[in-house]
Order: structure tokens, then sequence, then C-alpha cells
């Protein structure tokens, strides 16, 4: 059985806020659909998502689901928990 220490010991490490990850996450996956010369339509195709999703994904109006986030990376030839790695490391060094 894991057992946890106390509250203090895990809450020292500060976290990015999740917000924030998910919108550094749309901005890293815009930024390579945008480098491959995708457009919404090129790209939901790919991704097999609903062409009007994909900016509101990118601005931050709609929250993704995990699965369509995946769909997404996929359709870039990312891998997904690398998009999140990059997406965390950036709001950990933009807010030490």
């Amino acid at each position: 059985m894991h057992v946890v220490e106390n509250k203090s010991s895990v809450l020292k490490g500060k976290m990015p806020n999740p917000e924030d990850i998910l919108n550094a996450m749309m901005k890293i996956m815009q930024e390579e659909r945008l480098a491959k010369g995708l457009n919404y339509e090129d790209f939901s195709a790919a991704a097999g998502l609903h062409r009007t999703t994909i900016p509101r994904y990118e601005n931050g109006s709609v929250v993704p689901t995990v699965l369509a986030a995946i769909k997404m990376a996929q359709a870039l030839n990312m891998n997904f928990s690398e998009v999140m790695i990059q997406a965390e490391t950036f709001c950990k060094n933009r807010n030490p």
C-alpha cells in the first residue's frame, strides 16, 4: 500500500495551472499545424474532427476531450505525451 507522508510535502513542488498547460498544449499543436501548412479543413480531416472545432480548441473557447487532443497530435505525427511534457515544461519555465 502506498502512503503519502503528508500534504505539505506533496504540495511543495508547485505545479502549473491546468488551464495554462492546456493552452500551451493547444499553442504547440497550432504552431505545428501552421508549420506543416495545414489549414483547418485538411487538419480536421486528418484528425477525424469537425472543421469548426479546431479553431475553437486553438483559441480556448472550447476544451478538447483527451481523445480529440490525441487525435490532433497524431494527425500532426506528434506523440501526445511529448506534447504534454512540452506544454508543462513551458509553463514551469514561464512561472518558476
